[in-house]
């Protein structure tokens, strides 16, 4: 059987402003991975477009605050406390999908104030460590994903559907899943819309970025234009284009950002 393939989702901005970014990979129950970090100074920290949920935990000497950053289109911001331990959680890309819906979408929410969260905010809010606060989460995660109601078959759908295109790494055309699916792209999107509160287009537009973001980060770039070529953009300004309008800058200034800021020795997988 061949397996599936996984897309490794970056947040880029997370690792360049810290000295140290622990994280530890998992790819399982839904869970792409646990990270933490500390900022050695204030400042706005961007989150950029991943097709995924992040859980950020902010702790510090006095209270936990939490948050729901839920998937977006657009470059967002935080504002992260110099001296604080934030502990996050990524969902993998479309999972959660009855929490992604359209009407939390592009949306940084408190997660003390979100229905049924409140297991996971009380429990996160006593634990301390990271190995025990990963164990917590998924304990509680696993909780709350028990409760779910069974797929129907538009949820199905919106599975087979994401699964196909981070298979093409999200080189392939609305028309083709009409193909391969057998519905019609309105449906698609719609499907997606109600899904992760964005379309089918917008979702193969965010596994592209992330896996061109990928390739960056591992130095598996000649050129990029052979990479613009690679990933069926029309030409080098409509890949500029793109990039610009999901990172907020430029693919050459920001491969040079990545290739100088040592950018994998700051990352602690554990």
């Amino acid at each position: 059987m061949k397996e599936m393939m996984i897309l490794k989702t970056m947040q880029p901005y997370f690792v360049l402003g810290t000295t140290a970014f622990v994280q530890r990979i998992v790819f399982e129950n839904g869970i792409s991975h646990f990270f933490e970090f500390t900022i050695d100074n204030e400042k706005d920290v961007f989150v950029i477009p991943d097709g995924c949920i992040n859980f950020i935990f902010e702790y510090d000497s006095q209270e936990m605050k939490a948050y729901i950053i839920a998937s977006h289109l657009k470059k967002m911001t935080f504002k992260a406390r110099k001296g604080i331990t934030y502990f996050g959680a990524r969902l993998m890309p479309g999972e959660f999908p009855l929490l992604f819906a359209k009407n939390i979408a592009s949306n940084c929410l408190d997660l003390k104030y979100v229905v049924g969260m409140e297991n996971l905010y009380n429990a996160m809010k006593k634990t301390e460590g990271f190995d025990n606060r990963i164990l917590k989460f998924t304990q509680e995660y696993n909780r709350i994903n028990h409760k779910m109601p069974k797929k129907e078959n538009a949820q199905m759908l919106f599975q087979t559907t994401k699964n196909i295109i981070i298979e093409e790494q999200g080189s392939i055309k609305v028309k083709e899943l009409e193909e391969i699916t057998k519905y019609s792209s309105r449906y698609l999107s719609r499907v997606f819309a109600d899904s992760i509160g964005m379309s089918t287009k917008q979702f193969c537009d965010i596994v592209k970025f992330q896996t061109i973001l990928f390739r960056m980060k591992q130095g598996e770039v000649e050129n990029l234009t052979s990479l613009a070529m690679e990933f069926q953009y029309f030409d080098q300004s409509h890949f500029t284009r793109d990039f610009k309008n999901l990172l907020g800058i430029s693919p050459k200034p920001y491969y040079k950002m990545i290739t100088n800021s040592h950018f994998e020795d700051k990352i602690i997988n554990c």
